[in-house]
């Protein structure tokens, strides 16, 4: 008796990575928002480029983005 292998198909669902990864993005905001935060050009451009990487869908769910902006404005 051989056994039948059977296999997913995944298929990824944009809507869920955009939400994941803006989400991602307004946690990173936040985190340099904190007294604990190391906030300096390049922490700031990190979640910069991290936000400049999102699809225009992923970055129209970042709530934070004005803090981004301001901070940028604040050490460049």
């Amino acid at each position: 008796n051989e056994l039948a292998k059977v296999y997913a198909k995944w298929t990824i669902d944009q809507n869920q990575v955009n939400e994941d990864s803006a989400n991602l993005v307004d946690i990173y905001i936040y985190n340099l928002t904190t007294t604990k935060a190391v906030v300096n050009n390049t922490t700031i451009g990190y979640v910069k480029q991290m936000y400049d990487n999102l699809t225009k869908k992923g970055k129209a769910l970042v709530k934070n983005y004005s803090i981004l902006e301001e901070l940028i404005d604040k050490y460049n």
